[in-house]
């Protein structure tokens, strides 16, 4: 008798060599469990973000190093130029931190911490540097001079308009104009028609009340200067009235005294200060011309925000030219008057004006010329800075896009 053959599957009946022996079946033990997924760093990220806010501040190395230079340049240290940059990287990149950690941040100590310290770093960027010394000596060295030839175009406007005004004034006087009482005052007309007959040229002040009269001619000269300058809010129209009309009053005189004989001695009264007393004159009318000019000016910009630039060029352009006239007021008082040679006091005016000249000329290149270490406690200006995004705001998703590139 033949054995059954272990063939194939017949009428849908299975063999007993097909059924399969139970240790091929796998035990539970032996079934693979499916593959956990290693954590991404952006898991890592919002895992280390919910520690508390003490380990995460020890684990980002760009929190601390803002914290130390903020430190560093709030205590006085003076930056230097890749502190500067470093800083600047380290706002902006902190910055983007607050975005993602006010995403994550479930109890906001983060947030909080870095909100604080933002706002320090932002105060020490735009704090407001202390006035020194070196900031005065610096600014009549070389920025006063450097604004002067920069808006010199206004300076030479006003200086024509009085060398014109002061022709019209010695014409008029010359000519016996019906004008001559608008030029010179009818009181200084006779006062100084007699000082000619009497031979009296110039003032004989006594020693002793120079230095008063010096003063009053400072103030005079600067309540000038500090007119024309502030008149010029009048669409500029106020500036020019000031200037014309001191132009008569010099041109009106030098006729007086050309007429009577005497012009030799009425130029040595008046060159020795004037020279330096004028172009300050000039300055602070072509401050008056700009404020003026900024009223009415076509641009692109806000009005606002032009006259407040022109404005602050004009005021410095007057602060500068403070101790100038105080120098022009000694020298009114002190050697106009004196008893030195005509040829002398030509001379000494020539030798004041030049050195005022070569002051402007060098000053304003001072700049390039040489190097002033600013003082210490400088804010560094190299970055643009924004405040610290609160949360809730719409800067935030700003912050957490800047955060996810980087």
């Amino acid at each position: 008798m033949s054995q059954p053959s272990a063939g194939p599957k017949t009428s849908g009946v299975t063999t007993p060599s097909a059924i399969p022996s139970p240790a091929a079946i796998p035990t539970p033990s032996a079934v693979p469990t499916p593959a956990v997924a290693s954590p991404t760093p952006a898991r890592e990220r919002r895992r280390a973000v919910r520690q508390p806010s003490e380990r995460r501040v020890g684990m980002t190395d760009r929190w601390r190093d803002l914290e130390q230079v903020t430190g560093q340049v709030a205590a006085g240290a003076a930056p230097a130029g890749a502190d500067i940059l470093k800083f600047g990287r380290l706002y902006h990149g902190t910055l983007s931190d607050l975005g993602y950690v006010q995403k994550h941040d479930e109890t906001g100590h983060t947030t909080s911490h870095l909100n604080r310290l933002l706002g320090k770093a932002y105060l020490t960027i735009y704090r407001r540097s202390q006035v020194q010394l070196m900031d005065f000596v610096w600014f009549f060295l070389h920025r006063f001079p450097a604004l002067v030839w920069r808006r010199i175009h206004f300076v030479a406007v006003a200086a024509l308009i009085f060398l014109f005004s002061s022709l019209i004034g010695f014409l008029c006087i010359t000519n016996e104009s019906k004008l001559v009482n608008l030029v010179v005052p009818e009181s200084m007309q006779e006062r100084a028609k007699d000082d000619l007959a009497q031979g009296r040229i110039g003032r004989n002040d006594p020693a002793n009340l120079r230095l008063t009269i010096s003063s009053e001619i400072m103030f005079n000269n600067i309540r000038v200067s500090f007119l024309a300058f502030a008149l010029g809010i009048v669409f500029g129209l106020g500036t020019v009235y000031v200037v014309i009309t001191n132009g008569l009053l010099l041109g009106g005189l030098a006729s007086l005294y050309h007429a009577g004989g005497y012009p030799a001695h009425f130029w040595s009264l008046i060159l020795p200060h004037g020279g330096i007393e004028l172009s300050c004159c000039f300055i602070a009318a072509g401050a008056g011309l700009m404020i003026g000019y900024s009223i009415f000016r076509q641009t692109p910009y806000r009005r606002g925000a032009l006259m407040a630039r022109e404005a602050l060029d004009a005021v410095r352009l007057v602060a500068g030219t403070i101790p100038w006239f105080v120098v022009a007021g000694l020298i009114e008082s002190y050697i106009t008057p004196s008893g030195l040679p005509i040829p002398a006091k030509f001379l000494i005016s020539a030798v004041f004006m030049a050195g005022f000249l070569a002051y402007l000329g060098f000053g304003a290149a001072a700049g390039s010329l040489i190097k002033i270490v600013p003082p210490a406690a400088r804010p560094p200006g190299g970055p643009v800075a924004r405040p610290p995004v609160r949360a809730g705001t719409a800067s935030s998703s700003s912050g957490r896009r800047s955060a996810a590139t980087s």
